[in-house]
């Protein structure tokens, strides 16, 4: 600026000595000029940078707003995504216990089905014994009683009892092993004794008596096997109900959990896609900001120096015209 200055007043000097024009008003003008159009344009370039700088506000705070409320979004879906993890991760391990339940509950269940099973079958041979024996015991003591009155009756009788002799026997043995009597040993001395008809005859009524009495304990042993395998057919029944129940019962809650947790999963998967979305206009925006904020910056540090330099340059020519002036003055006084 202070080199044009000087060439324009040495240029003005010499078209002034040319036209032989005052040089000294002549440089002056030229001086009041140029000071004037520095001055002209630092208006037009403050005004610029008077725009320039509200677009710079504006943006800002446009950015600075989207990105508050960006901030804002992503702590909401944060602390969506940690209550939402928070109850899936409580249902998971709910459905995992459920889970287990159900699997101790089948356990027990086979584990019951198998005694049961057991029960059954042991019931199953055991009835078969004590039928076998009571139609066994109910046709010798038939045969028996047909046979008792005179001596040829006797005789019939003698034989009818060697023939139920081993059925009989095997009879006092089940009855010893159910332990339906305790003098087993002299039931069989009883049955063994009669060799022939005639002590048969004497001791017909005896072994009648007794053989009835076995037929009776073994009926009796009958109806209470019946009763048990009955009692606990329904006790079995009951804890297998009352156990289907609760799987079922636990089955149900945990497919409403599974149903949940999946729910929530899909849930979670939209929270965290859109938190990503969103942290990644965050950081767009924070990047426009960023280089929005350097870029006015320099614009400000630019115009500041052209300002100053500006401004220093007016300083410059403001002292000729101000002396030049006084000298013209000076001049005009003394002519």
């Amino acid at each position: 600026m202070k080199c044009l200055a000087l060439l324009l007043l040495v240029a003005a000097l010499r078209a002034d000595t040319k036209q032989r024009v005052n040089p000294v008003e002549k440089v002056t003008a030229l001086l009041e000029k140029l000071q004037a159009e520095i001055e002209e344009e630092g208006k037009s370039e403050a005004a610029a940078y008077d725009k320039y700088a509200c677009f710079c506000k504006e943006q800002a705070d446009n950015k600075q707003y989207a990105i508050e409320k960006f901030i804002e979004q992503e702590n909401l879906l944060n602390a969506k995504i940690e209550d939402k993890t928070a109850r899936k991760a409580t249902l998971d391990s709910e459905i995992a216990d459920h889970k287990a339940d159900i699997e101790t509950l089948e356990g027990e269940q086979q584990g019951a089905d198998d005694t049961r099973a057991t029960e059954h079958e042991a019931y199953a041979t055991r009835t078969a014994a004590l039928s076998k024996a009571i139609d066994a015991m109910e046709r010798a003591i038939e045969a028996l009683q047909a046979s008792k009155g005179d001596m040829k009756d006797a005789k019939a009788g003698y034989t009818g009892l060697l023939k139920y002799k081993q059925v009989i026997k095997n009879s006092i043995a089940l009855a010893e092993s159910m332990h339906l009597v305790t003098d087993g040993a002299k039931l069989l001395k009883l049955i063994q004794q009669p060799d022939t008809s005639h002590a048969y005859s004497y001791h017909s009524n005896e072994i009648v008596s007794t053989l009835m009495s076995l037929l009776k304990n073994f009926k009796a042993k009958k109806v209470q096997v019946d009763n048990d395998e009955q009692a606990t057919r329904q006790e079995h029944e009951m804890s297998s109900g009352a156990r289907r129940n609760q799987i079922k019962a636990l089955e149900k809650s945990k497919s409403e959990k599974a149903a949940a947790s999946a729910q929530l999963e899909q849930e979670l998967n939209e929270h965290t896609t859109v938190l990503q979305q969103t942290e990644d206009a965050h950081a767009a925006d924070q990047n426009f900001l960023n280089d929005l904020t350097a870029k006015c910056e320099q614009k400000a540090k630019d115009w500041d120096q052209r300002s100053s330099t500006r401004t220093a340059g007016a300083r410059m020519l403001a002292p000729p015209l101000q002396t030049r002036s006084s000298r013209v003055l000076k001049s005009k006084k003394g002519a």
